[in-house]
């Protein structure tokens, strides 16, 4: 019979999603990994097949747990507009919280380490398709009820708010200022307004601005 591991996979995992999540994936070692998690070379390698295989795994288990934070509105029955502003707002807090420099681990490697492993890109491209398929439901049921312009696909709107999204992780690494990153996030959002719902004086002013632009344009110059 094998020997008996003595250690929990899963905790090795989570001590790389910390380490790969806080230092970064080329500056995290290893024997950074194993001294964190508190085992030994062999034992680690019973386990794992390397660096790459754990990244891979880590980033499973930020899916499952930190992502899932902003997937759990998404996800709910009948989730529409009202859950696509929740989850930018739990974003919000989450940027300007005490990890907001980390970012988010799932960009950092997109940015930083899937252009250069096939694999690794397969992985963070799961995760970012499986938010942004969960964020098209939301934005097609918001649609259907009204709430949403029908303008843009759903898909592309989709798109366009986890565009948004990934840009605030970056953002909050340089600066998680709440005040800034709540501004973000809110005209963001206004790409899902429908501009025949906007209240007839907007509606109005938008439209004198735009005559305004027309007679500028038109203007003879001296």
């Amino acid at each position: 019979m094998g020997r008996r591991r003595e250690f929990q996979e899963d905790d090795v995992v989570a001590a790389a999603m910390e380490l790969f999540w806080r230092d970064g994936y080329e500056h995290t070692t290893l024997d950074d990994v194993i001294a964190r998690a508190g085992i030994s070379k062999s034992s680690f390698y019973s386990a794992f097949a390397g660096k790459q295989d754990l990244l891979a795994r880590a980033l499973g288990r930020y899916g499952e747990t930190w992502m899932a934070g902003l997937f759990e509105p998404l996800s709910r029955p009948g989730a529409a507009r009202a859950e696509i502003e929740e989850a930018f707002e739990i974003l919000v807090m989450r940027f300007t919280g005490p990890l907001a420099r980390q970012g988010c681990l799932m960009t950092n490697c997109a940015i930083n380490v899937a252009p250069h492993d096939p694999t690794l890109q397969r992985h963070t491209r799961m995760l970012r398709g499986a938010f942004a398929a969960a964020m098209a439901s939301a934005v097609a049921r918001g649609q259907a009820d009204g709430t949403i312009s029908t303008d843009e696909s759903a898909a592309t709107l989709a798109r366009v708010l986890v565009n948004a999204l990934n840009g605030m992780s970056v953002y909050a690494k340089l600066d998680p200022d709440p005040g800034e990153m709540a501004d973000i996030s809110r005209l963001s959002l206004k790409i899902l307004d429908d501009p025949k719902n906007q209240p007839a004086r907007h509606r109005a002013a938008n439209e004198e601005g735009r005559r305004d632009e027309t007679c500028v344009d038109g203007a003879d110059v001296a």
